[in-house]
Formats: structure tokens, sequence, C-alpha cells
């Protein structure tokens, strides 16, 4: 993505751990998510700016294939971040400037709204013992003297019992170099 938040130099990449990485999608100037389905079949990419998230199918291989748009977030509701994907296959969607997080089921329908007491959420994730924790992040970044004011935990991480379980790591080998869980 531009560091600066202006030019569409972001893309979306994808590398197997050997050769060339592959590359999906271009002209993003903040690229966000990213999240997979529960089955694996199914890969959900953010355009933050232009406040879509798009849903690719994943190959046999592993390929990202037909990308089509999921869900525009409307302006009053701010921008799409980070997002992560529950047991169920719902997309949970932080929003930044939106105050909180939305969740949305498999087929884009709007589910639920999660308020915060800060503008910029940032990221959210399923953690705790049973899966059923979310964290997520905010920031302080953009907010003038006096919201930081009026917003004073902006830049916490909050956590919130969400009923709905999320989903395990899969674990991903790179070669021999490491393997990482995702």
């Amino acid at each position: 993505m531009d560091d600066d938040e202006v030019k569409p130099s972001g893309a979306l990449y994808s590398w197997g751990g050997e050769g060339t990485p592959q590359r999906h999608d271009d002209d993003i100037v903040i690229t966000n998510g990213p999240a997979f389905s529960p089955c694996g079949r199914r890969f959900y990419h953010t355009d933050t700016l232009q406040r879509s998230i798009f849903v690719f199918d994943v190959g046999d291989e592993g390929e990202l294939l037909r990308k089509r748009l999921f869900i525009t977030i409307a302006p009053e509701a701010g921008y799409p971040d980070g997002t992560t994907v529950d047991a169920e296959g719902c997309l949970w969607i932080a929003l930044w400037g939106g105050w909180g997080v939305r969740r949305y089921s498999p087929n884009g329908a709007f589910i639920d709204f999660v308020p915060f007491p800060c503008a910029n959420v940032t990221k959210v994730a399923f953690g705790g013992a049973d899966l059923r924790t979310i964290y997520a992040t905010t920031a302080r970044k953009g907010l003038t003297p006096s919201e930081l004011v009026e917003q004073k935990t902006a830049g916490g991480l909050f956590s919130f019992y969400s009923g709905i379980t999320g989903q395990h790591s899969t674990p991903v080998a790179f070669g021999q170099a490491a393997t990482l869980a995702i």
C-alpha cells in the first residue's frame, strides 16, 4: 500500500514459499483484511478507501479465482479495515471512523454491529480458550487533540465475548525456513 495513503500503488500477492509471489489484484491505495472462510474455499480482501470487501474463490491449488464484490460499506459507517471470519462463515469487519465492528453473513447480509467508545477500530481476531472472545485493536492516528480527550481509550486493545466461535489457526509451512499460523 501507499504509506501516504494517496496513490493506488498497493497490490494483493500470495506466496507459496518458493518461486515468485503471484499478484492477484492491484490499484489499491490501502489493502486490508485478509480472511479465509472456514472451509478455505473463499478469501476476503479489503480495499479500504473504496469501502469495498471483495471475495475470491480459492482453487484446488490455492489460487485465487473469480474476484467479485462482496459488500460495500456506506460512507456514514466508516472505512472497512481488518477482518476475520467466524466458524459460521460470517465476516467481522473493523471500521476505521465507524466506531465499531460489523458482522456479515456468508451471503453479504448485515447481521450485527458492536459499538466502541472510540472511532478507529483497526483489526478483529478471535481468541481465548473457547475462541469466543473477540480482541480488537484501535488507533489514535488522525484524531484531533479534542477528539483524543473525548476518546480516552483510542489506541487501546479491547475484548468482548461474542458467543460465536472463531476459527482455529491453520499451520502453514514455507519450505524449511518457517512455519506460521494464520
